[in-house]
């Protein structure tokens, strides 16, 4: 055969293997292999390097797979989600011979040395060698994924991003992608400290009752504790029927007094309750408190007891779903967030930034997308969720945006920006 249409055959068959030559000349090539042996021989082993990569793309054992490997045979998957598919693999023969073809394939056909050697005859010979050989590499290559990141090497940006995990600690001078998320941090209340914060301190009451009734005005049981200010308007009930009202004229620690606004057959002994607000203005400087103080514990305990008086109350979720987080209960504050969200649309950062921690990338963005307007501690958050996944140019258009956010001239937060913003652009 001449050497011009060697060649040509040749530059075939090398598109044929990389899936880009057309359905007609493929026919055509085809058609061709059935009058040369050596030529049919050599297209059975391309076809047989394809199918082993197409059978990495297929689903192994659940509808999740289908993306996952989808997203390992385009290069898209974070190193965390790369480990965990080789641990899978390991359980999994069909899986693991799936990954690891695949993975000598791609590798042999960017490889010059190879393609030249499969493109030359001996054909078939050649080309099983070096697959068969490659599959033996490929092992090795699951062995590196499950070996954690060497924090010693540095000098590349691959080996940067495997070494990358998100934080909520601001003092690690932008190492580490910091994460933005006020409500997870300890003490991040900005309420005062209420002063009935002391250990033997009782929880707030919404419900008390009257004690003494002097020249028509009543002494009720409840007081600034409660959340009750001057001006309070208290609700009687007797035997569960509503009949009369008092407005709070004087205010103690544990009591207070007023006068009948309605209702002249009050009398002593029937119960009164705070209106929602005052009661849960009461908690959560209760629970800020305690906080404060380092007593997790029985801020939590109290939360959780408001709760059941204000059912699914949007802040009180939010305080407890933070409080999980600061005692380790990780799963009970996904829950708690989640549940907050739709009256709450700042737990959705708080729930996101959750889910960067544990590596759910997907979820921790379609959390913050869900925000209408995005504050700095979102646009952050995205831009760290797009680092994580190796996407530096995004990561650095998130955080400057982050930067020009109305709220985002905050100082403590903008030094955390401005350091994820240096590191990233280090990395691309």
């Amino acid at each position: 055969m001449p050497e011009s249409m060697q060649q040509d055959l040749e530059r075939q068959i090398d598109l044929y293997a990389r899936g880009e030559l057309s359905l007609a000349d493929a026919r055509a090539l085809a058609q061709e292999s059935l009058n040369r042996p050596d030529l049919f021989e050599e297209l059975n082993c391309v076809a047989l390097a394809k199918a082993a990569v197409g059978q990495a793309s297929r689903p192994v054992s659940s509808e999740s797979n289908d993306e996952i490997l989808e997203r390992y045979v385009s290069g898209r998957l974070s190193p965390l989600e790369e480990r965990k598919l080789a641990r899978e693999a390991l359980n999994n023969e069909q899986l693991f011979d799936a990954l690891a073809t695949h993975a000598t394939v791609e590798k042999g056909l960017d490889d010059a040395t190879f393609r030249n050697a499969v493109s030359k005859s001996p054909r078939s010979n050649v080309r099983i060698f070096a697959i068969v050989g490659s599959i033996a590499a490929a092992i090795a290559l699951f062995t590196f994924y499950l070996k954690p990141p060497a924090p010693t090497q540095k000098s590349t940006a691959t080996t940067a991003h495997v070494t990358l995990k998100p934080t909520l600690d601001s003092s690690r001078n932008g190492a580490q992608p910091i994460l933005l998320a006020s409500q997870l941090r300890h003490g991040s209340s900005a309420a005062p400290i209420f002063r009935g914060s002391e250990p033997e301190s009782r929880p707030p009451r919404q419900r008390g009752s009257i004690l003494a009734i002097e020249e028509k005005l009543p002494t009720v049981n409840l007081g600034s504790l409660d959340g009750l200010a001057k001006g309070t308007q208290l609700s009687v009930f007797r035997d569960g029927k509503l009949v009369g009202s008092i407005v709070v004229t004087t205010i103690f620690r544990d009591y207070a007094r007023g006068r009948i606004d309605a209702g002249e057959t009050i009398r002593v002994g029937d119960e009164v309750r705070t209106g929602g607000p005052a009661y849960l203005s009461a908690v959560l400087q209760q629970v800020d408190a305690l906080t404060a103080r380092g007593d997790l514990k029985k801020a939590l305990d109290v939360a959780e007891k408001a709760l059941a008086q204000l059912e699914n109350n949007g802040k009180l979720l939010e305080r407890i779903a933070a409080l999980e987080y600061q005692t380790g209960a990780l799963d009970a504050a996904l829950r708690h967030y989640d549940a907050a969200a739709p009256q709450e649309p700042e737990a959705l950062n708080s729930l996101a930034a959750l889910y960067l921690l544990r590596g759910d990338y997907q979820r921790a963005e379609a959390r913050l997308n869900q925000a209408g307007k995005l504050s700095t501690e979102s646009l952050n958050n995205l831009g760290v969720a797009a680092e994580l996944r190796g996407d530096f140019q995004k990561a650095a258009r998130y955080y400057g945006e982050a930067l020009r956010a109305p709220d985002g001239s905050a100082g403590e937060s903008r030094k955390s920006v401005n350091a994820n913003l240096a590191r990233v652009k280090g990395l691309k």
